[in-house]
């Protein structure tokens, strides 16, 4: 193939191994078409002849055969999204954009270039050892409901992250990693979570240096006998019955407190502890402890269970963390929650969450804790969750996770900003955005803390559900081009049989709290769960 380039712009090469893929590799192309568009320079797309080959082995087929009659019952009651594994052709679709598309059957054909991708669907392809060749996890380049088989077994029975890998003259290694499951018992809303990811993980690669790379192979997963008919039960007890036995059976947000009896302790499950609920109809989540002039209060989202609308309010504790006072500090239009309290130059503060409102919104305290006003937006026309700022090496940082698209999630994607002045100054984007993109660990649940000379964030981990548990993460790296986090340790409640999540955890000198999601039969007939509502004691 003779063919002279007209301009100097840095063509990047993309050869994809076969020309008919599953809609979904469409989706990626695009993307890795329009990333290199946004950086000024040019693709060129090689479709290469090659024969597809099956990697559906006997025992995929044993476990999907045994899925495959509540599969169809699934499919009957819940609908089943084929579309993004339908037959696609790669030539006809690149023909509508505006680069250059050739066909080819030996890699000799492709010019030679500095930036070269080989978008390959099998684990080590010997042939591609000298080039820098980015594939996917083996196996998912399958039509059709054999693409949708495919699919079923890597992420919801082996729950595999979604992962794009190189192998370049360092080795194999994990370029990007997206753990995006947290309704595994729901096909659709796994697929549209993993079709989002796509665009993230082709941005992180079309700008990081293939050859830099040094991370770790795939991650393994956790296979397991995971059968189909689960997703129908789950879906069934999460969406069907709850409104059916609300009148026998309830689940309600509650606060947990613990007295501190080290300086550097964390919450013992296996301490002593007292429950707080505000009333038989409404829940506490989202708690944040300050310690101001001797005295502890408690800043916690107030939710309705039946609006499902959330408010903000502080109450007084004492020393021993027994409730004094309770009031209404701040209530919107849209949902509120997640009271980021902090104080900066004797002034106090609060960003809470207003995902609803599409704003990160900053208010001051005109009488500390109960009076508050609105400032401004710190960012605007933005789905943001659970915002945490804090102060470090001379600037302000801030954490959120951010939700963009109907597509996406909210548990899964943790971006970074940081600027000089918290009030004053724009907000600048941390060039690794997002900096964590797994539904196991990105979520914030707590303000950051320094603890012996180390910097830690608290975080959700969402992936079996929202809420599932709490993990402290240790920040190994933190500047203007650097992020870096390792899990340190893990908080749960699991020696209680009734509480089923657990998802924000902050202290102060004095106290520990988390909150906690009770499952029980109805609170109004239950004695145990009567003596934790603080509001009717506090009125007695």
């Amino acid at each position: 193939m003779n063919r002279v380039a007209d301009n100097d712009q840095v063509r990047h090469i993309l050869i994809v191994e076969h020309e008919v893929v599953p809609n979904w590799w469409l989706h990626l192309i695009d993307h890795f078409i329009a990333a290199i568009l946004e950086k000024g320079e040019l693709p060129v797309v090689y479709v290469q002849d090659e024969q597809r080959k099956k990697h559906l082995s006997i025992k995929k087929v044993l476990i999907l055969v045994i899925n495959l009659i509540p599969l169809l019952a699934e499919w009957g009651l819940f609908g089943l999204q084929l579309s993004a594994f339908q037959k696609k052709n790669v030539q006809s679709h690149l023909k509508k954009k505006k680069v250059e598309v050739y066909s080819i059957h030996h890699l000799s054909e492709v010019e030679k270039t500095d930036v070269f991708y080989i978008l390959s669907n099998i684990g080590t392809p010997e042939q591609y050892s000298n080039q820098n060749v980015v594939f996917l996890n083996q196996g998912l380049g399958e039509i059709g409901f054999h693409g949708c088989m495919e699919f079923i077994f890597h992420f919801m029975i082996q729950r595999k992250p979604f992962q794009i890998g190189v192998i370049s003259e360092k080795g194999k290694h994990v370029v990007y990693e997206h753990f995006f499951q947290t309704f595994n018992h729901n096909l659709v809303q796994n697929i549209n979570y993993w079709l989002w990811a796509l665009s993230i993980g082709v941005k992180k690669i079309c700008t990081i240096a293939l050859t830099t790379v040094d991370s770790d192979v795939f991650y393994p997963g956790e296979e397991s006998f995971f059968l189909w008919g689960k997703s129908i039960k789950n879906r069934l007890l999460w969406k069907g019955l709850p409104k059916i036995l609300s009148p026998f059976y309830i689940k309600k947000w509650g606060v947990v407190l613990q007295k501190k009896t080290s300086e550097n302790q964390c919450f013992q499950p296996e301490q002593s502890y007292q429950i707080a609920f505000p009333d038989l109809k409404n829940g506490w989540a989202d708690p944040f402890l300050i310690q101001h002039e001797g005295q502890h209060y408690l800043f916690l989202e107030e939710l309705n269970e039946e609006q499902q609308k959330g408010i903000l309010v502080v109450a007084q504790l004492d020393q021993n963390g027994m409730f004094r006072r309770i009031e209404p500090i701040l209530s919107e239009s849209f949902h509120l929650s997640y009271p980021f309290v902090f104080e900066k130059e004797g002034q106090w503060y609060l960003i809470p969450e207003s995902a609803q409102g599409r704003n990160i919104r900053l208010y001051q305290a005109n009488q500390f804790p109960f009076k508050w006003q609105y400032v401004k937006d710190l960012m605007a026309d933005v789905q943001a969750y659970d915002t945490t700022s804090f102060y470090y090496n001379d600037k302000w940082w801030m954490f959120s996770v951010i939700k963009k698209g109907d597509g996406a999630s909210s548990f899964d994607q943790l971006y970074l900003f940081y600027a000089r002045d918290i009030i004053e100054d724009e907000w600048l984007p941390h060039p690794l955005n997002p900096i964590v993109t797994d539904s196991r660990v990105a979520r914030p649940a707590g303000k950051v803390f320094i603890q012996d000379g180390k910097l830690y964030r608290p975080s959700q981990d969402c992936f079996e559900r929202y809420g599932h548990k709490l993990v402290i993460n240790e920040i190994t790296h933190l500047s203007e081009a650097q992020y870096e986090e390792r899990v340190s340790e893990e908080i749960t409640l699991n020696s209680r049989s009734d509480v089923s999540g657990i998802h924000t955890y902050n202290f102060n000198e004095d106290l520990l709290v988390v909150d906690a999601l009770f499952r029980k039969a109805s609170f109004s007939k239950s004695k145990e769960y009567k003596d934790h509502m603080v509001k009717a004691k506090l009125q007695d």
